[in-house]
């Protein structure tokens, strides 16, 4: 019988909740290759996987022994996903749905990655982590077109996750206000303690976070989003790691007030930042990669014809510094020394 919280459970669970799942998203959840080759080659051989092919893509799906056996196991939690023809991994999907399939593959493997607590549907029950699926957004409610590939209720806060591949990423406002009406009325307020919902942005590089801001729409739809905070996230283990942090927010203030104590504060502040440095500039602490407040802060400074500085990770610095003009200096934070310090 297989264990519930096993990796390969867990790996079917992905599978089966994305419906068809990348080999990023294997790689992302399971990152030593010999061990990620010897499960898939159990998997297959065993029939429980298959590989599917189609446009110059390839993708796994659940075999229909996998399915049957997942729905036996878990009825409530699979069925969504399985039952009454849901299963969208049987339909020769166009690219445009794979590639979709894909990018919520990679995000649930990243939150997988972070947070191994069993996923529940039940949304109105208090839990450290919860990764509500798009799936199942979707089905509580009408929302079209919509971007959204998951949620996940971190610490009572909700994190509206997207994904965005080698192109630009763009929403439609309205649509995604809707999302977020939608899941505001899932989660109950006694429940977040908040009235205000963030969103995580996964993309394969940093470079996809420059192309984001390099977008002459982007930094305006950001600005006037719903979202408190917009935070970029690179599928890998640097990605892992800033989720690391933002899922323990006492362990993110605790950075955070480290790499804040040399600053000062100033009564008279008209522009967004977290304190002063020697030389008078403000300074803007960017380790979350808020993509949102770092606009805000570009757009002010630039305004205000004066300069200032940004603290950010090492991954991040060069994709960051192409954002900002020279009157910004980029510091750079060690995330291996962070890993070492915090993580370990």
């Amino acid at each position: 019988m297989m264990e519930k919280n096993s990796q390969v459970y867990q790996l079917l669970t992905l599978i089966c909740m994305s419906g068809e799942c990348s080999e990023k998203a294997i790689s992302i959840f399971i990152p030593d290759q010999a061990q990620r080759n010897r499960l898939l080659a159990k998997l297959i051989a065993n029939k429980l996987v298959k590989k599917y092919q189609k446009d110059n893509m390839t993708g796994l799906r659940l075999t229909r022994k996998s399915k049957e056996f997942l729905y036996t196991s878990e009825p409530d939690r699979f069925s969504l996903y399985l039952s009454n023809g849901a299963d969208y991994s049987m339909r020769r999907s166009s690219i445009t749905t794979r590639n979709r399939q894909h990018g919520i593959s990679e995000t649930i493997a990243m939150i997988q990655r972070v947070c191994m607590e069993k996923y529940q549907r039940q949304a109105d029950k208090p839990n450290i982590s919860t990764f509500l699926s798009a799936k199942e957004v979707k089905s509580n409610g009408t929302i079209i077109n919509s971007k959204l590939t998951g949620v996940w209720l971190n610490e009572n806060i909700p994190w509206m996750c997207y994904h965005t591949a080698e192109e630009s990423f763009f929403w439609y406002e309205n649509v995604e206000k809707r999302a977020a009406a939608l899941v505001h009325s899932m989660i109950k307020t006694t429940i977040t303690k908040t009235s205000f919902i963030n969103a995580l942005l996964f993309g394969n590089t940093m470079t996809q976070s420059k192309m984001c801001l390099k977008n002459p729409k982007m930094p305006m739809a950001l600005q006037n989003s719903h979202f408190h905070r917009f935070c970029f996230i690179p599928l890998d283990e640097n990605g892992i790691m800033l989720l690391q942090l933002l899922k323990n927010t006492e362990l993110y203030e605790n950075l955070f007030s480290i790499l804040t104590e040399d600053l000062h504060k100033k009564e008279m502040n008209y522009i967004l930042n977290d304190g002063y440095n020697k030389d008078g500039l403000p300074v803007l602490v960017c380790i979350d990669c808020n993509l949102k407040r770092l606009i805000s802060f570009k757009t002010q400074l630039d305004y205000a014809n004066c300069s200032g500085e940004v603290i950010c990770f090492d991954f991040q610095k060069t994709a960051i510094q192409e954002f900002c003009n020279d009157n910004i200096e980029i510091s750079t934070v060690d995330s291996e020394r962070v890993r070492e310090l915090f993580l370990s």
